[in-house]
């Protein structure tokens, strides 16, 4: 009722701004592939966020200034993330939002390792790494994604049509 009314007031000045969008997920499922994709497609700009444990003032003003820097340019800011560092990055900046990308089968992102001629104890390690990120994810940090996205050998439009209608502006 009170948005109704005052409606009139709001819309002609109002200017959506682009929230950082974090993508994550386990290794060799195209984080990067999609990050490049929506940056030469889709109005997009890499932030490079200085999440760790040091509090320095000058590493936090760093990122401040890189992302404002980047809506300031009317461009979206993306950056990629370990799932594990979600919750630092949405506590600096609570409006972020985050995706996962996960992996339909194991199979998937073996054939993908495969390709990159890594031997097979890489593969088994890469796995086996990738498989406890992925029930660490389920079990406690789900909650802080937005959305998950099951990636599967040709979903890819599909997943970057639901990013660019629901996450990015200015497109």
């Amino acid at each position: 009722m009170l948005s109704q009314n005052f409606t009139h007031l709001v819309s002609p000045f109002y200017k959506r701004i682009p929230n950082p969008l974090i993508i994550s997920g386990p290794s060799y499922i195209g984080k990067k592939y999609l990050l490049n994709y929506l940056i030469l497609n889709f109005n997009c700009q890499q932030i490079n966020p200085l999440i760790d444990n040091t509090y320095s003032p000058s590493r936090i003003h760093k990122t401040d200034f890189n992302i404002s820097k980047v809506i300031q340019s009317n461009k979206n800011p993306v950056t990629i993330l370990p799932a594990h560092l979600i919750s630092s990055f949405k506590f600096k900046y609570p409006l972020s939002r985050a995706i996962y990308l996960l992996p339909d089968s194991i199979e998937l992102l073996e054939k993908r390792m495969k390709k990159q001629n890594l031997n097979p104890i890489q593969i088994e390690t890469n796995l086996t790494n990738t498989l406890e990120e992925i029930l660490y994810y389920n079990e406690y940090l789900k909650s802080l994604f937005d959305e998950t996205f099951t990636v599967t050998q040709g979903n890819f439009e599909y997943i970057v049509d639901n990013i660019v209608e629901k996450y990015l502006v200015n497109n």
